[in-house]
């Protein structure tokens, strides 16, 4: 499996405090599902995958991982929660691997602007942190 794909699984995961091997299952609880649907858009994003790669580190067909992702934009359009989060899961994807941290999803209250606002802070620090490491001397 692509190492992109498992670590945006394991990040995915950890963000809804769910098990990795869950995503892979057919288990379609609310975080579970919401995990592995945020997962999939993150893939499709930034691992530059196809998506038979993508469905099959979740152990799905093609045409449910395009479902998913059309599904994840409807959903990011639609609330700004979901968007925030998988804004955040992918920031922090994007990172260098010695630089992510976790970003803590049970901040979010259900406030949209206030959630926006608690993940873009943890994101800045998350970012002043890689840039004061980057600005030391060797």
């Amino acid at each position: 499996m692509n190492p992109h794909l498992s670590a945006i699984k394991q990040l995915a995961a950890n963000a809804w405090y769910v098990p990795a091997s869950a995503l892979e299952g057919r288990s379609r609880t609310g975080r579970i599902a919401a995990a592995r649907m945020a997962a999939i858009w993150v893939c499709n994003e930034v691992a530059m995958c196809n998506h038979s790669d993508i469905a099959g580190a979740f152990g799905r067909k093609r045409p449910t991982i395009s479902y998913a992702i059309r599904a994840a934009e409807n959903r990011r359009s639609t609330e700004p929660r979901f968007k925030a989060a998988t804004d955040a899961l992918k920031a922090e994807v994007s990172l260098p691997k010695r630089d992510r941290r976790q970003i803590d999803l049970r901040a979010c209250t259900g406030d949209a602007t206030a959630d926006i606002i608690s993940l873009l802070r943890q994101l800045q620090k998350a970012i002043e942190t890689v840039l004061s490491e980057t600005d030391k001397p060797q």
